[in-house]
């Protein structure tokens, strides 16, 4: 990836190589839908337009090197001490006024998210969506690529088209919906919060550095209610070619709400663009309740109205 400038990381930084071991049953056929829907999507080069309105070419795309696309990588952890040191507070630092910087350059992306959750009690499986996002007017999209919801596509754009989310059904989403009707709901309907852990506001990278830095600006203030984040290191994971730097957060009960027992998280960051390109949330039981992993992601796109257009890309059928 492009840098500005600022160095990756020094060989000072130890590395750690953690052996696969998950609590999770995985789905080996994800990887395998994009070839299967007529669209590959080669480890390498410029990742599709679902919208099928061409983009030009990004100055940044990331060189973390993805798994292979016929395989889901298991949720090797490491295992750290929740006790941080002066090291651990200054790169933890470090590595928030990193991350928050890049992000601050960057308008549009365009990624690949792979991801699991827990929703309601119940592990879902795993889902492979293109996803774009810009930052103003506010706006996402996804197009599921994977077997789970293939063909879905949803968008939300604040304040624009009536502040509903539209969704383009995939085949089964709603009882009697043939695919590929388009139906609008309000972000808090009951259907779209009962669909995922977090509300669609909460989508993207942006996010994951936000909350990373409440975090982070608690903890040095003394205030312990949101629990203790320490500085691992650089992790070698399986998604990834690159040892990425890595950032625990030991939640307690009551610090986030869908983790009524407390639980711990990762962030992992690539040292190259310092952006967070993968999160992990075990419960109290170390079970996996959330795993969000982004790659081939590519910035600065121009990402217009159009983009994020349902009625332009979606046209009523006459």
């Amino acid at each position: 990836m492009a840098r500005s400038g600022d160095g990756a990381p020094t060989g000072a930084l130890a590395q750690t190589t953690i052996p696969p071991a998950t609590s999770r049953a995985q789905n080996a056929e994800v990887g395998k839908a994009a070839a299967g829907s007529g669209r590959p999507l080669p480890n390498q080069g410029p990742i599709i337009q679902a919208s099928g309105r061409d983009q030009q070419s990004s100055r940044n795309s990331q060189r973390l090197t993805p798994m292979a696309d016929n395989s889901t990588p298991p949720s090797s952890l490491p295992r750290t001490s929740v006790t941080t040191t002066s090291d651990s507070s200054a790169k933890l630092r470090e590595l928030y006024n990193q991350a928050a910087l890049r992000y601050a350059t960057i308008d549009s992306y365009v990624a690949r998210l792979r991801r699991r959750e827990q929703v309601k009690g119940k592990d879902q499986p795993e889902e492979l969506i293109l996803f774009k996002f810009r930052k103003q007017p506010w706006s996402v999209y996804f197009k599921w690529l994977g077997p789970t919801g293939n063909g879905r596509e949803v968008i939300y754009v604040k304040g624009q088209h009536g502040d509903m989310i539209h969704t383009l059904l995939a085949a089964g989403d709603m009882p009697l919906a043939p695919a590929g009707k388009h139906m609008a709901l309000a972000p808090d309907n009951i259907f779209v919060r009962s669909a995922s852990r977090h509300a669609i506001t909460e989508a993207g990278i942006g996010v994951m550095i936000e909350k990373f830095g409440m975090g982070l600006d608690a903890q040095e203030r003394g205030d312990r209610r949101f629990g203790a984040l320490s500085y691992v290191g650089l992790t070698k994971r399986p998604e990834y070619d690159t040892p990425l730097e890595t950032m625990e957060h030991v939640l307690p009960p009551g610090a986030d709400p869908q983790l009524s027992h407390g639980g711990r998280r990762w962030l992992f960051f690539d040292p190259l663009s310092h952006l967070p390109v993968l999160m992990i949330t075990h419960d109290d039981k170390d079970h996996e309740v959330e795993y969000y992993c982004y790659d081939r992601l590519q910035y600065p796109v121009k990402l217009d109205d159009l983009d994020f257009d349902p009625d332009r890309l979606w046209p009523a059928k006459k």
